[in-house]
């Protein structure tokens, strides 16, 4: 059923367990694999503040480490016999990850939850509940344990 994997890939422990069950459907399904990470420079402008000064060379490291954790995870799914892309998206994460599913003809996006609940969900917001809320594609969404949650 499942032909091409869309995750939301951020390097996180809970997101190498998330990407560890992905290479499993996709292994099983004869899958592509699309990994992907949002970079919210938006929100990175807006915490530096609109008449402040941000960094050019900043976003430039955030693109370079995004790559850099998307190349270490495409080739964990490589080494299975997945075909593997990436892609580094910028924008609001919900509405990338969307627009990004579409865009690739992905039938499965796969992602993380930290499970926050209370003021952290509501100060932080949850990427997963915005997307579960939007999507129309079907979603695996896997939440972190209590000892992922403590390794951060």
């Amino acid at each position: 059923m499942f032909t091409h994997i869309l995750m939301a890939y951020d390097g996180s422990p809970n997101a190498d367990h998330v990407l560890d069950d992905a290479i499993d459907i996709a292994v099983e399904r004869k899958a592509k694999l699309l990994l992907a990470n949002v970079i919210e420079v938006q929100r990175y402008i807006a915490l530096a503040g609109y008449g402040g000064v941000y960094s050019l060379d900043a976003i430039d490291s955030m693109r370079g480490g995004a790559q850099t954790i998307l190349k270490e995870a495409a080739a964990r799914a490589v080494a299975r016999g997945v075909e593997t892309e990436t892609i580094v998206l910028e924008g609001e994460a919900v509405d990338e990850i969307l627009r990004a599913a579409h865009e690739f003809k992905c039938d499965l996006l796969a992602l993380g939850t930290q499970g926050r609940s209370g003021l952290s969900r509501l100060m932080l917001g949850s990427i997963a509940e915005g997307v579960l809320r939007r999507s129309d594609v079907p979603l695996y969404i896997r939440r972190a344990s209590a000892k992922d949650t403590k390794q951060k």
